[in-house]
This record gives structure tokens, sequence and C-alpha cells, in this order.
């Protein structure tokens, strides 16, 4: 080994650079159990990991096994944590091999690149070799019959070989590619749902030497440097110019028809004989007027569109959110019989219209199309509902999806009562302020300014307090006694958080629209973060 390799080497196995691909490695995943268990012993795990690799001893822990169901039914072999840091130390320092030697459009698995850059090139193609739309062209999608299960392995490390000079690190590739993870593995999740993945798709049943575990860092790596073949034969050799590849999801762009059917035969060919590959039978040509189905969305020369199939997705998990979070009902005298004997003063903030213009007057006509919208934020459930819904529209950010995601908020309507979007299209969180107040006068301020027609519960520490005009529009309705020149300046009154179950009934009888402003946590500076928790509205509703 010549001192350069030696010196490399050392690097690689040094317990500075195990920590950083440490690092690297949580980032997102701190709180997972491996992890936790992992940096409990962090000083003696990496130095373990140090030693097994400067003596050549290191082999992989057994692997987690289970079946994710979304978008379709996969069987995942994820690694222990201890082999993931292994993973982020290694793909590094391969990357530096083989970025220089990638297509530029090849997205998967490379910093800069990604699902997003690679629909906008799509598109750039598909307007450029079309002029704008003015001339006819043409574009064929290809799909590779089940890629991870069917790569060759002893392939694979051939073609590492070539390329990688560092024996360590060529040693830890292989162990890695050469690891079995169906003779050493728990399974977590229902044994039923393996039934359910075609044997092609299962590292069970495929035959000896071939597939990767769907789920690691280092798998999608190995792909890319696999398919990196392709990308040359169809650069250099077809001369195909409006070329670009996504894992195992390729398109080729040409104004002639018959030029691409060629092509094709040309590369299932090449995948056949040059990487025991095969392309699933199935070829989808089109005009690039018709608009090509790509990594979620439908792109098109000049637009791009949000698949059905990901809008389907959403709509099912905003009606799962909206069954746990939200309450809908009628306010009518059989089910709140109490609602004509409350005393209400007449400046309270009630809905007009329909057969009944004010609540407060008792007795005209009944109320079967006065109905109420109960929204309740617990926290958790909150910050899931936070998460889905941005995540959805960072994916629509890349389309032409504004009408969408107003009717969005328009057919889940508790949206627009937790949510508002800014003109970047970001999610904005309204149950709770959009700076960090100074004081708790602050706070209160924000919370009338949102919602100054509701009654607002304010908790401070154990009482539920009222100051101001909402102490004076509200205080007399609920039997409190008003005081003045405390805490706040103005009126104030209030009860104790614990006696909050019997308030909010009342109101409710009444049909009194309220928020619960609870308090959650601290802010940095000390001051203790209030939220909305709760929102009770009316609505007119169609019974």
């Amino acid at each position: 080994m010549s001192g350069a390799c030696v010196a490399e080497s050392d690097r690689l196995y040094s317990f500075r650079s195990l920590y950083d691909a440490y690092a690297s490695c949580r980032r997102r995943k701190r709180n997972t159990i491996n992890a936790l268990r992992f940096e409990a012993s962090l000083l003696d795990n990496l130095v373990s990991l140090s030693e097994t690799l400067a003596d050549g001893t290191y082999k992989p822990f057994r692997s987690v096994c289970f079946v994710a169901k979304q978008p379709k039914h996969r069987e995942i072999f994820a690694a222990d944590f201890r082999d993931r840091v292994i993973h982020h130390l290694l793909v590094p320092r391969i990357e530096k091999v083989f970025e220089p030697k990638f297509i530029h459009d090849s997205y998967a698995c490379r910093k800069g690149k990604g699902t997003h850059a690679a629909v906008k090139r799509l598109k750039s193609f598909m307007n450029c070799i079309s002029k704008g739309g003015r001339v006819a062209a043409w574009f064929v999608q290809f799909d590779i019959k089940s890629f991870f299960m069917s790569i060759d392995r002893g392939l694979l490390l051939r073609i590492l070989t070539r390329h990688i000079r560092n024996p360590l690190t060529m040693a830890i590739a292989k162990t890695i590619v050469l690891q079995d993870c169906t003779k050493d593995f728990i399974y977590k999740g229902d044994p039923r749902l393996l039934q359910r993945i075609p044997p092609h798709k299962s590292l069970f049943h495929i035959p000896e030497g071939k597939g990767l575990p769907i789920g690691n860092l280092t798998s999608q790596f190995f792909g890319n440097v696999y398919l990196n073949e392709l990308d040359q034969f169809v650069k250099h050799d077809l001369k195909m110019k409006f070329y670009l590849r996504y894992v195992d999801d390729f398109i080729l762009i040409h104004s002639d028809r018959n030029e691409l059917l060629a092509v094709r035969e040309k590369i299932a060919a090449f995948l056949k004989e040059r990487l025991s590959l095969e392309l699933k039978p199935v070829m989808i040509l089109k005009r690039v007027s018709e608009g090509a189905n790509f990594l979620g969305y439908i792109v098109r020369p000049d637009y791009i569109l949000v698949r059905n199939r990901v809008v389907g997705n959403l709509k099912s998990k905003l009606r799962q959110f909206e069954a746990e979070m939200v309450e809908k009902g009628a306010i009518d005298q059989a089910i709140m019989p109490s609602l004509f004997n409350c005393e209400i003063p007449p400046n309270l903030p009630f809905p007009k219209g329909g057969d009944n213009p004010s609540l407060a007057k008792r007795g005209e006509g009944r109320f079967s199309n006065q109905g109420y919208v109960h929204i309740h934020l617990l926290e958790e459930k909150v910050r899931k509902l936070r998460q889905t819904l941005a995540s959805y529209l960072g994916h629509f950010k890349h389309a032409n999806a504004y009408r969408l995601i107003r009717c969005l908020f328009e057919k889940y309507a508790y949206l627009k009562d937790i949510f508002s979007i800014d003109d970047e299209g970001s999610l904005l969180p309204l149950y709770e302020p959009p700076f960090e107040p100074e004081t708790l006068r602050g706070q209160y301020t924000w919370a009338t300014k949102r919602y100054g027609d509701h009654c607002i519960f304010f908790q401070v520490g154990s009482f539920c307090e009222f100051y101001g005009a909402q102490a004076e529009r509200y205080g007399g309705f609920f039997g409190l006694k008003p005081q003045t020149g405390t805490r706040m300046t103005g009126t104030q009154c209030g009860f104790p958080v614990r006696h909050l179950k019997k308030f909010k009934e009342k109101a409710l009888q009444a049909g009194l629209p309220y928020v619960v402003v609870a308090e959650r946590g601290f802010y940095p500076s000390g001051l203790k973060k209030r939220t909305v928790t709760e929102i009770f509205d009316l609505s007119r509703r169609e019974l």
C-alpha cells in the first residue's frame, strides 16, 4: 500500500472522521431508540468502530426488516444505527471518486439534484425540443423491472474496483455489498405483510448474489453507480442529448418517434447484456404535449401539475385529521335543552341570517340550519398535521398549484382556522403569534386581534382571565365580578382553570363562539408560551 493510501486509510478510521459521520447520521434521527442507545455510550462505540476498521474485522450488525405500506407495499431492511454511521463515513469518500464521472442529468442521491431539479429539467427539455410547443416532439419513458432486487453484486463490485484505489475504502464497500440481510435480521410489524410482497421484489426469494436492501444510504448510491454505466452508454454511444434519469426511472425526448423506438431496443439489449437488468414490458411513448407522469408531477412544456394520486393521498390524510380534530353538529332544542333559557346580553356577537336573525330572539322558529364547528388543537395532533401539510405544500410549490391549494382550503374549511399561506406558499400557523411576544400584554393583544369576536378563555397560571372589553362583555354573562387596576390596565375578571369545563359548557349551550388560549411551554426569553388549543364557532349548515 502506498504512503498516500496509508495516510488516507488512517484518516478514514480516525476518531474525528467517525464522529463527523455520526453527526451526519444522527441528523433528524437523534430521538430514535437506536440513536439514543448509540449516543449513551458514544465514546466507546466510536472507539470500537475505529478499532474494527483499523484491524479489518468490521462486520455489520443485524438489520431491522419491516414492510412499508405507502405508496405501495415494499420490503425494507434498515441497517443498525452503528452501521449507518459507517455508511455516512463511506459514501462521501466514494462520492469524491464518482461525482466527476456522473453525467449532469443523473438526479438521484446527489447534492444539488433531487426530484424537483429533475422535473424542472424535464420541462426545460420539453420546451426546448418542441420550441415552445410549436414543433411536434415525443418522449419515451422507461422503468427497470425490480431494479434493486436485480442488481448483480459481483458486477457492482467489479465496477467499484475499477474506480476505487484505496484498499480500506474498497474493503468496507465490499463488506456492505456482500452482506446478506436475510441471514440475520429482526422483523418488526405484522409478519403477514411479507406475504404481500411479490417474490421478485423480496430479498428472501431472489437468486443468490443478487439484490441490495432498500432503505440504506449505500444502496441508493450503489444503485446510482450501477446505472452510471447506462448513462454513459446513452450519452456517448447513442448520442442522445435529451436524456435524464432519477434512480431507475428515465426519459428520452426526441423529435423523431421512430428514433425513440430504435433507441429503446438498444437500451434493452445493453441492460440485459451488460448489467443483467430488464425493462418493464409496458412502454410509455407519447407526444410531449400530452405530458409525462414523472416523480409525482405531470410535466408539460409550459407548465407542471401535481399528480392526482398525490392529491388523493393528501385528501385522505386531511379527512383523517378532520375526523380526529373536528366535531360538527347542529344547535337544536333536542340536543341543547337549555339554549332557550340562558340570559345572554344583547351585545354578544352571534351570527345573523337565515331563518333566525339572532339567537337572542328566543322562540322565533327553530335552529335546524344553525350548526357549529368545534376544533380541538391537541399539541401532538397539530404538530403532525402541520408537518404533513407543509410536506405536501413543499411538493406543490414546484408545480402550478395555486388553484389546487385554494380548493383544498375551501373543501377542508377547518384548515383556514388553523393555518394561512404566505405569498411564497409557506404554511403559517394561526393558533400562535407569528412573533415571539415580549410580555403577557403582547400575547393577549394578539389573541384579541385574532379572535376579537370570540369569547377568549385566556390561561394565566392556574386561572383563566378576561381583560378590558372581553371582561366587560363576558364577565356578567359568566357571573364574574370585574376588578380594575390589576395585572393589566382596564377591567379584569377570571376564574380557576379547574372550572374551565363548566364555563365552556355554558358557552356551548348558549351557542357562544369561544377559543381557549392555554399555556404550552416557554419561549427562550422565559415567558410562558400560549397557543390556541380549542375553537368553538358557529356555522350555517344544510341539514
